[in-house]
């Protein structure tokens, strides 16, 4: 990712991410949020702007943070493939978790 950058990781994002995509400014945010090394780490549909290939390089680096460290990660998503990174499911359905 960062290697597609004119400047690489100096590269200037603009005013409010302006000068990126949605799915580089996802990007940026989850690596804001590992680096930060929390206890609990909540992704709210965090790779649905990024496409498929980067999602799951992400989501695979998600998984071998996880397996590192000592941290809880809750995914939200409507993407059924991600459940293959998650070690327990829940869905929610008419206002039941089941």
């Amino acid at each position: 990712m960062i290697g597609t950058l004119p400047n690489k990781e100096k590269t200037q994002v603009g005013e409010n991410s302006t000068k990126i995509s949605g799915g580089q400014k996802q990007i940026i945010g989850i690596a804001r949020a590992i680096y930060r090394n929390p206890e609990i780490l909540i992704l709210d549909e965090a790779t649905s702007s990024i496409d498929e290939v980067n999602s799951e390089e992400i989501l695979k680096n998600i998984k071998k943070f996880k397996e590192e460290k000592d941290i809880t990660i809750i995914i939200i998503s409507h993407d059924i493939k991600i459940m293959d990174f998650c070690d327990k499911v829940f869905f929610i359905k008419e206002n039941e978790v089941k």
